[in-house]
């Protein structure tokens, strides 16, 4: 086996508008920390995979089309074994087309920048490749927790003890002579440990950092699982979620980087084999359209956001033009030989169906990940669907869908991806 990295820096280079809180107003005011891409490439002499990661909220099609034409020219990597994927950090640049309407603009001339910078690292991380040894070390990590809490008046976004969580912390780690090149490692939480208008990559951030300043010449990529439904557990005086301070931010990613180097100091399992991809595109059912009449009903809604879809769907409706049924989400594979299983999902999926891919995979080495590639919004599990609140029908308004996901999305990519699994 080869492998090769390369890193590049993605800091702004002038005030822009951030991503992932819809109340944000204006453009950022610096940073806490530097924003990176990172591209780790695998080669078994016949194949090459490179995995990209990134401290970005999540990528669309205008960024990922441009690069996989690009890549799959020079140096020659088809889309199915590329992996882009974003950490989730909701303190980094807009990249989307459907977070430019949300927050007003979106630079474009940054965009250019990611995608040139996407491509560079890429090919870098290709050239640089060496033979290398591969492991994979499974670590535990105890700060996120499940954000969901159901209560008389609906689902509220609070700390659940008793909800899901998956605290697992996968590590591929390679060497090439005998000292450590890279370390892949992934964990499920949703970066919202900070809030404000600082950029930075969160505790995902800090736990590169960590990581990186414990073993000199290595290099430390971040993935993010299926943590649609779980999120720090960072709380205020009342029980309640908070952002921040810093310090907290810089202390949970310092106990992540902690889980990680305990873990790589052992043997771990050796990875060996072939490189195998492999993708799919499937068609996730939606829940029926809103009426002429709840539309009509949402426009007067108190959230700007609400009112502007409900007149765009009205619009719709107005010129006869079909609503989609369903909603297209890529899912990718790749299995090295018959030791490590990774599942990709270009989606905020929920945790309940990451713990299940991880059951229908085993106990052996395992990556599961959501927001990768092209990434549309939530994808509920059925376990949290019929109670409703914000990952399962308050958000797809944001993305100009004309409903959310329906109970079935979790059955069909749990299928799929035991089908890909086993091809």
């Amino acid at each position: 086996m080869k492998c090769g990295v390369a890193t590049r820096c993605i800091n702004p280079e002038r005030p822009i508008r951030m991503a992932g809180y819809a109340s944000r107003d204006k453009d950022s005011e610096g940073a806490y920390q530097d924003l990176n891409l990172k591209a780790l490439a695998l080669g078994d002499g016949n194949a090459t995979v490179v995995i990209v990661t990134s401290d970005i909220l999540y990528f669309d099609d205008d960024v990922i089309g441009p690069v996989e034409v690009e890549l799959a020219r020079n140096p020659g990597i088809p889309p199915d074994r590329l992996f882009i994927t974003a950490s989730h950090t909701h303190c980094g640049p807009v990249t989307r087309r459907g977070d430019r309407d949300m927050y007003g603009w979106r630079d474009e001339e940054y965009l250019d920048q990611i995608r040139q910078k996407l491509v560079e690292s890429v090919r870098e991380a290709v050239a640089e490749m060496a033979p290398c040894t591969l492991t994979y070390h499974r670590g535990r990590c105890g700060f996120n927790i499940n954000r969901r809490v159901k209560t008389p008046s609906g689902v509220q976004m609070r700390p659940n003890r008793d909800g899901a969580v998956d605290r697992d912390v996968d590590i591929l780690c390679t060497r090439t002579s005998g000292q450590i090149a890279a370390i892949l490692f992934g964990y499920c939480c949703h970066p919202t440990t900070m809030g404000g208008y600082l950029l930075g990559g969160d505790y995902p951030g800090f736990a590169k950092i960590g990581i990186e300043s414990a073993l000199p010449g290595a290099t430390a990529l971040f993935v993010q699982g299926c943590s649609g439904n779980v999120r720090p557990n960072n709380v205020d005086e009342t029980g309640n979620f908070k952002n921040g301070p810093l310090e907290v931010v810089q202390k949970y990613g310092e106990e992540l980087a902690d889980a990680v180097l305990n873990v790589v100091a052992e043997p771990g399992e050796a990875i060996e084999g072939k490189l195998r991809t492999g993708t799919r595109i499937l068609e996730l059912p939606l829940m029926p359209h809103p009426s002429r009449a709840d539309l009509a009903r949402a426009t007067d809604d108190s959230s700007p956001f609400r009112r502007r879809w409900a007149w765009r769907m009205l619009d719709a409706y107005t010129r006869e033009l079909p609503l989609p049924t369903t909603c297209s989400v890529h899912v990718q594979t790749l299995q090295i030989g018959n030791a490590l299983s990774l599942v990709a999902i270009a989606g905020e999926v929920c945790v309940e169906i990451g713990l299940r891919i991880k059951s229908l995979i085993g106990d052996g080495p395992r990556f599961v990940l959501g927001y990768t590639n092209r990434v549309i919004g939530y994808v509920p599990s059925k376990a949290i669907h019929a109670d409703g609140g914000y990952e399962v029908d308050g958000w797809y308004f944001y993305e100009n869908m004309p409903s959310y996901l329906a109970a079935d999305a979790e059955d069909i990519i749990v299928d799929a991806v035991g089908e890909m699994l086993a091809e």
